[in-house]
């Protein structure tokens, strides 16, 4: 199955050169669970090619743990929350993107910093 990329990010983490956001995933996975994502997908690219952070989440799909690139100036309107853009290393796709405030939803551990 051909899956037609949304976008391609060159990033600043060693060994992960380029990651993919596909279409499929940004609209049936990203915008079906995350609606206030709409129109956010360049905010996603920033985040990628330039975050503030980038930690440890959990086992994904492919076995592999994810990473958490964030961006301390990509907030929700609110500017509680934070952009998270979820990656799997591995596959070096885009699994999902959301605002979120808490810290769940990564381990902590330091992958990557500027």
């Amino acid at each position: 199955m051909h899956r037609a990329p949304l976008l391609i990010a060159r990033t600043p983490v060693p060994g992960l050169a380029k990651v993919t956001l596909y279409q499929d995933t940004w609209l049936g996975h990203v915008l079906a669970r995350h609606p206030e994502m709409r129109g956010m997908d360049g905010a996603v690219l920033s985040v990628l090619t330039a975050p503030s952070l980038v930690t440890l989440g959990g086992l994904g799909q492919s076995g592999v743990h994810n990473f958490v690139f964030t961006n301390d100036t990509i907030r929700s309107p609110s500017g509680r929350a934070r952009l998270a853009v979820i990656v799997d290393p591995r596959d070096a796709v885009v699994c999902t993107a959301l605002f979120h405030a808490g810290s769940k939803i990564t381990s902590g551990k330091f992958i990557w910093s500027p």
